[in-house]
């Protein structure tokens, strides 16, 4: 596997972690708008990041992207969704 892979992934896998403690703290009951509205606009980021990285790569590349991240982007997404639905 290429090396660029890799560092992608574990950027992704280091900023995913990021996205995930932003969307805990906006589901904490003292989490205001302003938390609320920054973990949506940051897990919307990374999901785009992660769509956008999947876009060119080569089928064996995409395989292990995927392996390692698709995971993450679904519970990120199920979080989101989440989130979207509690009343603020």
């Amino acid at each position: 596997m290429d090396i660029s892979l890799e560092s992608k992934i574990g950027q992704m896998t280091h900023s995913a972690q990021d996205v995930f403690d932003e969307l805990e703290k906006a589901s904490g009951d003292g989490a205001t708008v302003e938390d609320i509205e920054g973990a949506k606009a940051l897990t919307a980021d990374w999901l785009g990041q992660y769509d956008h990285s999947i876009q060119g790569l080569k089928s064996d590349e995409k395989q292990k992207f995927e392996t390692e991240l698709k995971n993450v982007a679904e519970k990120l997404k199920a979080k989101l969704v989440l989130l979207k639905e509690a009343p603020e």
